[in-house]
């Protein structure tokens, strides 16, 4: 967890159990958290609940690599795949 604003490093949870990371991210003050108005995160399916508990007025947000790389997984996949050309032939793009 860090403050972008600041360019400081606040916390380092070794941990993806969305309890362990609830539990630390609660030891900040209630004021403090309150004020956190956006909570940039990878795609991790835990985040959301974290976030949620943690930062109630805060907005998620996919940081931008993550989206990224998996738009570009996608892609990838995508052009490999099979698909019928006109001509009823599997083709591979």
């Amino acid at each position: 967890m860090g403050d972008i604003e600041g360019g400081e490093l606040l916390e380092v949870i070794d941990s993806h159990k969305q309890d362990e990371i609830i539990e630390v991210l609660k030891q900040q003050p209630v004021a403090v958290r309150e004020q956190v108005q956006e909570v940039s995160v990878d795609m991790w399916g835990g985040f959301p609940k974290v976030v949620q508990a943690v930062f109630t007025n805060a907005r998620l947000v996919f940081d931008r690599f993550h989206v990224t790389y998996g738009s570009s997984e996608f892609m990838v996949g995508a052009r490999s795949a099979p698909t019928i050309n006109s001509a009823f032939a599997i083709v591979y793009l």
